[in-house]
């Protein structure tokens, strides 16, 4: 028997379907019924991976804009976060957002701290 799990992501009128894992059972004994931890621990840190990713782009997408003015603000550059989660670490690149001109043209304000 050949198991396969997959993950359909759907974002922004758009469908994506990623493979999690395909499991092989040759022959039914107790030690290969269900899940091992082993498949199980596998199973879960992929769709946390494949989860993330997606919902870090939106997000990216939704920052973009200026608070102020709307305008999309340009990407300086990436570094790299470490993201821990309950199912294991996940690398992220973090993008670094230019100021938009709309904030140099703003007096700045002194701070009380």
């Amino acid at each position: 028997m050949q198991v396969k799990i997959q993950m359909i992501i759907e974002q922004q009128n758009e469908t994506i379907t990623k493979e999690i894992i395909c499991l092989n059972r040759l022959h039914l004994a107790p030690e290969t019924l269900g899940l091992t931890l082993k498949e199980s621990k596998l199973i879960t840190s992929k769709i946390q991976e494949n989860m993330v990713g997606p919902q870090i782009e939106e997000y990216i997408v939704s920052q973009r804009p200026c608070p102020c003015c709307g305008e999309v603000r340009p990407i300086k550059g990436y570094h790299s976060l470490k993201y821990r989660t309950l199912f294991g670490k996940i690398l992220i690149q973090s993008p670094r957002l230019y100021e938009c001109n709309c904030h140099s043209a703003l007096p700045h304000q002194k701070s009380n701290y």
